[in-house]
C-alpha cells in the first residue's frame, strides 16, 4: 500500500483485489476525524463478471458494508478479511486501481453480517 496514511491532499485510495468467488474493488476514504469513531472508513463493490459494473456491498439489514479503523491501512487489511470470510480466499492482493466513474453502478451485492 502507499503512504496513504499520511495523506493530505487526497480524499480516498482505490484498490481492487480478487477473492476465491469474486474481484472486489475497496475504496479506502479519509473523512474528517469524529469523535464517536476511527477517521478513516473503507468501502466495498464487487465487480461483476463482464468488468462493467460496480455492485455496492450491503449487508442483510440493507446498510453499506464498509469498516472504519484509525489507519488507512487497517481499514484495507480489516476489509480485506471481511470479503476473505464473503468470498473465499483472496487470490490476487489488492492493486491500486483507477477510477470507478468508468463502471456503472449496479444494484446492491448482499452478503451476511459475519
Amino acid at each position: 500500500m502507499t503512504s496513504a496514511d499520511d495523506a493530505t491532499s487526497r480524499d480516498c485510495e482505490c484498490y481492487e483485489a480478487a477473492f476465491a468467488r469474486a474481484v472486489c474493488r475497496l475504496k479506502v476514504l479519509y473523512p474528517a476525524a469524529t469523535f464517536d469513531r476511527p477517521a478513516y472508513k473503507c468501502r466495498m463493490s464487487v465487480v461483476d463478471d463482464r468488468g462493467t459494473e460496480l455492485r455496492p456491498i450491503e449487508l442483510e439489514t440493507g446498510q453499506r458494508a464498509q469498516v472504519f479503523a484509525a489507519s488507512a491501512t487497517q481499514a484495507l487489511t480489516n476489509a480485506i478479511a471481511f470479503l476473505e470470510r464473503q468470498f473465499g480466499a483472496l487470490t490476487e492482493h489488492e492493486h491500486p486501481c483507477d477510477d470507478e466513474d468508468a463502471f456503472a453502478h449496479g444494484r446492491p451485492f448482499v452478503v451476511s453480517a459475519r
